[in-house]
């Protein structure tokens, strides 16, 4: 057992103050460890070395609060010898609001992938967000909100006796269904494949001769939303004919009625509301899915490759590559009441989520059997965040009127998301070959490390109490939240130490640091 993992283990399994949460983590961590551990034996495969603080605390602020650490953080948590200092970085990452905040763009990119791609339909992404955002900081856990999303109100008017219409107050999830068409078979099935890994999307037009899930099936599932259905074609509000449950099947003169892909159907006299009848048995512990599909994701996003993948195709074409560590999960995550901090806390502390991402063995080639850290793209939020962070730009803050359709589509980081927010895989490297090649030749960048308008250029250049390796310190601090090697140190000194224009030289290395391949992934 690692000595931090140990301390961690003597420091809490035995301590009163212990939650049920920490005790769940790290039986989970040593579950993981072991799995994996006889996986890679069993093939025969060498496991990387452990990374260091630094690869380790940019991986882990990139995955957690999605941006890269400023240099107050990456300094202190680098100067810190305590032994048990990742597992204290993990807990105050997972209590910030940053993590708040990074969690609900994860489930906007789950709810509302549109979102993503359509910036016609990137307000609906918004609401969504900003939704999800509001229940996670109320301390939902996942079954609670997937509860509330499903039987959600859908009208987003008040209606009053004289049909004048008024705002709903609140937030709201309407945006969900009106990112799907406000269609029964089209929400069926995005609930579907979003929680219970499953594509029901052919079987609404035919069997498939391979799958197994029928027309029949896949009307039913869309049954459960037969009450949804916009109120008025021009403008498309959502309304809810709450205990409809039955669905004519495409063109035919078939009726689906309600009924769970397991075959049973609802206990009617228990609830009437067929989409509360859904969220209950979907939800539920012995839910054959949920648990298993929540907890790949989970996996996924930490890893950049799910036990399963892709993460929302589940079936006997697409087995999971741990199925006894993903029952782990599973089980772990249901016992904790569905709560995601449970599997985080216990993932980012096993010795996968900890190796270097260096290949330092041929058998480390193959990224679903975790023999080292995969290379991940970053999304378009987290790129656009951390250079931010270090170029020392703010983004003019929109209007809040503007802000509810999304961030200004000319405003740099609106740009961004458009040009990078494609829905590759987070491990095809071909996201960050664009990447580099639009920073490199874009105007924006070369605005944020010009020494007359960059603003972390101007204060790295000018601030009077650091010395030349001071500033060669801070700019790989800033940028790739460690410090520069000898080498780097004698390459780059040198060339600050002899240049006649100071913040042109610090302009430089700093567009060097941010176009470095070590930059524009998480690794």
């Amino acid at each position: 057992m690692r000595l931090e993992l140990r301390a961690f283990v003597l420091l809490f399994a035995a301590a009163p103050w212990a939650t049920a949460s920490d005790v769940h983590a790290i039986k989970l961590t040593q579950q993981i460890d072991t799995r994996i551990a006889e996986s890679l034996k069993a093939g025969g495969r060498v496991a990387a070395a452990r990374a260091n603080d630094a690869e380790f605390l940019r991986r882990l602020s990139l995955d957690l609060v999605g941006r890269i650490p400023t240099v107050a953080e990456a300094r202190e948590f680098l100067d810190d010898i305590s032994t048990d200092k990742r597992a204290k970085l993990v807990d105050r990452l997972l209590a910030s609001p940053e993590y708040t905040a990074n969690a609900a763009r994860l489930w906007r990119s789950i709810l509302v992938p549109q979102a993503t791609t359509n910036p016609q339909t990137q307000y609906l992404g918004v609401s969504v967000e900003a939704w999800v955002r509001d229940r996670l900081r109320t301390g939902a856990t996942d079954d609670m909100t997937v509860r509330d999303l499903l039987t959600a109100r859908l009208d987003y008017l008040d209606w009053t006796p004289d049909r004048k219409a008024n705002p709903a107050p609140g937030l709201s999830p309407v945006g969900f269904y009106q990112a799907n068409d406000l269609k029964p078979e089209t929400v069926g099935s995005a609930v579907a494949r979003t929680f219970l890994g499953l594509k029901l999307e052919c079987a609404l037009c035919h069997d498939h001769p391979f799958d197994k899930w029928t027309q029949k099936q896949a009307w039913e599932t869309a049954a459960f939303f037969a009450g949804v259905a916009p109120l008025e074609p021009e403008i498309k509000p959502a309304s809810g004919l709450v205990n409809r449950r039955e669905l004519k099947i495409n063109d035919t003169a078939s009726i689906a009625s309600s009924r769970f892909l397991d075959g049973v159907s609802p206990n009617w006299a228990v609830d009437s509301d067929p989409r509360k009848a859904l969220a209950a048995w979907l939800v539920r512990k012995d839910n054959p899915y949920f648990a298993r599909v929540m907890a790949n994701r989970v996996w996924a996003s930490l890893f950049g490759v799910g036990l399963v993948d892709p993460v929302d195709d589940w079936g006997p074409h697409n087995v999971p590559s741990h199925p006894q560590l993903l029952d782990d999960l599973a089980a772990a995550y249901s016992a904790s009441g569905f709560d995601p901090k449970t599997l985080i806390r216990a993932i980012v502390l096993s010795d996968a989520y900890q190796r270097t991402s260096h290949l330092t063995h041929p058998t480390q080639s193959d990224p679903r059997r975790f023999a080292r850290m995969n290379v991940k793209g970053l999304s378009a939020e987290q790129l656009f965040d951390s250079l931010a962070l270090a170029t020392g730009h703010r983004d003019p803050a929109p209007a809040t009127a503007d802000l509810a359709f999304g961030w200004p589509a000319r405003s740099p980081r609106g740009l961004f998301i458009a040009k990078f927010g494609g829905g590759a895989g987070r491990t095809d490297m071909q996201v960050s070959i664009l990447q580099a090649l639009s920073l490199m030749n874009g105007d924006w960048l070369a605005d944020q490390t010009n020494p007359t308008k960059g603003a972390a250029v101007k204060a790295i250049a000018s601030v009077p109490f650091l010395d030349d390796a001071g500033r060669v310190e801070v700019l790989f601090l800033s940028t790739l939240s460690r410090r520069p090697t000898k080498t780097e140190a004698d390459r780059y000194l040198p060339f600050l130490t002899g240049a006649d224009d100071k913040a042109r030289a610090t302009s430089d290395i700093l567009w060097v640091l941010v176009n470095s391949h070590e930059f524009l992934v998480n690794h």
